[in-house]
């Protein structure tokens, strides 16, 4: 179902532009007054005010979506160890930089830590599969800037890049039902 708020009316909408038979990983609102959706199968981006689809984009063939990272003028996408970043603005989605890693993608976050900039952001977190590491990324040219090796068999779930006062945070959930953070 999809609501339409109003003021203080919200009223029941239905548009074809939506993707409803699948799964979707994040919707959002975007700048310029859009509304993201993203599935396994594409990026779409709306009209906010129209709800007509202003720009799409498909993995290439064989290829999908399983973890997002958004923000309003960003999105990062993963499949497999292969990470994609793209740039909404203009009512497009434009693809800037693709990496590949040496093992598969767990989760990703691109959350804007400079707060004169709240719109962009220049770092990709990246939590892995595998070695259970949690990898910070320069965007958008993907230059590996840290690296934390939790070891063992850890499993890195969620990951969150956040600012508090004056210092930024790099938080990630972990399998084991613990909390790793740093500054």
């Amino acid at each position: 179902r999809i609501l339409f708020f109003d003021g203080e009316e919200v009223e029941e909408i239905e548009t074809k532009d939506l993707i409803s038979d699948k799964q979707t990983l994040y919707s959002g609102m975007t700048s310029g007054d859009n509304i993201i959706q993203i599935c396994s199968s594409c990026i779409r981006l709306l009209d906010s005010h129209t709800l007509k689809t202003a720009s799409e984009r498909k993995p290439a063939a064989g290829e999908r979506i399983d973890h997002v990272g958004c923000n309003k003028t960003q999105c990062v996408v993963s499949d497999g160890n292969v990470i994609t970043y793209l740039s909404i603005e203009g009512g497009h989605i434009k693809q800037i930089s693709r990496v590949e890693l040496d093992h598969d993608v767990a989760c990703v976050d691109i959350t804007p830590l400079d707060n004169s900039n709240c719109d962009v952001s220049k770092y990709c977190a990246v939590g892995c599969w595998v070695d259970g590491s949690i990898r910070v990324y320069s965007l958008p040219d993907f230059q590996q800037l840290q690296t934390h090796e939790l070891g063992g068999e850890i499993v890195v779930k969620s990951i969150l890049m956040c600012p508090f006062e004056d210092s930024s945070y790099l938080m990630a959930t972990l399998g084991v039902g613990s909390l790793f953070y740093c500054d």
